[in-house]
């Protein structure tokens, strides 16, 4: 069973610079997080699928990753309801009842809508990060990362995280399906091969200098350029869309 990570392939998003594909990312979830105008997530969430498609992603291969976030995303809608079972009746100023559960828990159509609009959300946030993490070489994050400003220790950690996840997602299911001798086999040899890189970058001196050259990272093309030009525009309109009425949520239960 394959494991979401970087796969290099021929399609136009593997070709941008990390630069670029990191503005889109944070750009992106942003954009997501400021609007709850159904309309907005919606279109949102199509722009996902497309880039998903579009990056080459294999269902296989990132399947169970998508499926594992998926099922946090539901348990994080219950706890939603269960700690504020009106906050849809709060934001959009009406209650329908549609039937009761127990206690003070009565479902709401305002709560289904307003966990329905989480739940687009959601789903659009993680497609994104797997497009991203499926395209993205972790050595060329970190150069991404650097650039824009954020120490290259930094960055060299989050290329690590990405880079090692799927030996801890391999290590980890192995250790489900209850085979530990090739759990504790794997997790061994990984923290053996890790310990032995951190000691070589100590020798060559790494992090004694304020700034480091990047054998991974990539130059700013006119393409990256028309992408960041276009993500910045989409995001500003659909922000206008949001906000221009002065409440950034869709409300249909009022005519």
């Amino acid at each position: 069973m394959r494991i979401l990570a970087y796969e290099e392939k021929d399609t136009w998003i593997h070709r941008l610079s990390g630069v670029t594909k990191l503005f889109f990312l944070l750009v992106w979830i942003l954009t997501g997080m400021l609007s709850f105008d159904t309309r907005v997530l919606l279109a949102m969430l199509a722009g996902s699928v497309l880039i998903f498609r579009m990056s080459g992603t294999d269902w296989e291969q990132a399947g169970d990753t998508v499926k594992f976030f998926f099922s946090v995303l539901l348990i994080f809608l219950v706890i939603i309801f269960l700690v504020d079972p009106y906050r849809g009746t709060e934001v959009y100023g009406t209650r329908a009842d549609l039937f009761h559960i127990a206690g003070k828990f009565w479902l709401t159509k305002e709560q289904i809508f307003y966990e329905c609009n989480v739940m687009v959300k959601g789903v659009s946030a993680i497609l994104t990060v797997s497009a991203f993490t499926s395209t993205t070489d972790p050595g060329e994050l970190a150069a991404a990362v650097n650039r824009i400003g954020i120490p290259y220790k930094i960055g060299y950690r989050m290329a690590a995280v990405l880079r090692y996840l799927p030996e801890r997602q391999a290590a980890l299911r192995e250790r489900k399906s209850g085979r530990e001798e090739a759990f504790l086999s794997r997790m061994f040899s990984g923290n053996r091969r890790r310990g032995e890189k951190r000691r070589i970058m100590e020798m060559r001196g790494y992090g004694r200098q304020r700034k480091r050259t990047w054998y991974a990272g990539k130059k700013l093309t006119g393409a990256d350029c028309a992408v960041m030009a276009v993500t910045a525009a989409v995001s500003a309109l659909l922000l206008f869309f949001t906000f221009r009425d002065g409440n950034r949520f869709y409300n249909p239960f009022i005519k």
